[in-house]
């Protein structure tokens, strides 16, 4: 079992320049019409900008929930990119100190955002995240690693926090799912998604302690 550890989950939503980086489209070549040429084109590109929260090139961070082993927890909406920069480098501040970072889909998801927005805004990221390839790296543990023995039961990407956690007991009260993280974002419903991130944030922690990978913590600690 892991002593240190910085239990981590992100929401992420388009960002604001997404759209002057999105790939070309090309409308069907079937249509003549202008009109719907035109329209073809833009909902081509809204559907690239739906997706822009799952990609690291086009999305922003707007919360960060965290609990370090020996802390609380806690979720850090950030409605701003100096707000994010800032705690870009508290999470790389405790890699810096040798703290794994435990996440489901910080191997293709969580860590990429990490290192992209990093990158985009400015922030260091330490070396020894740079130093082996495919993210196999004593500094990052991947839970869905646990659940499907690094892919041989399950393509890791397969099934999912939320089906995972309730295939194994794990019951989590949240109203909202990572789909609703847009339109709260747009909404600038701060609370939703810290109520959502909250809940992500609690599934990582009981899923770690029922695989074994961190301890039961004090009922004072628990959400």
């Amino acid at each position: 079992m892991l002593q240190r550890y910085l239990l981590l989950d992100l929401e992420t939503a388009c960002a604001p320049d997404a759209e002057q980086w999105l790939s070309p489209v090309e409308a069907d070549k079937r249509l003549t019409d202008p009109a719907k040429i035109a329209d073809d084109l833009a909902k081509k590109k809204a559907a690239q900008l739906e997706t822009a929260p799952l990609d690291a090139d086009l999305c922003q961070i707007v919360a960060f929930a965290m609990q370090p082993h020996n802390g609380q927890p806690s979720v850090i909406v950030t409605p701003n990119i100096d707000a994010e920069r800032e705690v870009l480098d508290l999470v790389w501040g405790y890699t810096l100190e040798g703290v794994p970072l435990v996440g489901y889909g910080l191997t293709w998801f969580d860590l990429g955002v990490l290192v992209r927005r990093s990158q985009l805004l400015g922030v260091t990221v330490p070396a020894r995240i740079y130093e082996q390839g495919k993210y196999r790296h004593p500094l990052i543990v991947e839970l869905a690693d646990y659940l499907t023995l690094n892919g041989m039961i399950e393509q890791k990407k397969g099934r999912g926090l939320d089906y995972h956690c309730k295939r194994l007991g794990i019951r989590v009260e949240d109203a909202h799912t990572g789909k609703d993280v847009a339109s709260l974002w747009q909404a600038r419903n701060f609370e939703g998604i810290a109520n959502h991130a909250r809940a992500d944030l609690q599934r990582i922690q009981q899923l770690a302690i029922k695989l074994g990978v961190i301890e039961q913590v004090p009922e004072t600690v628990l959400f």
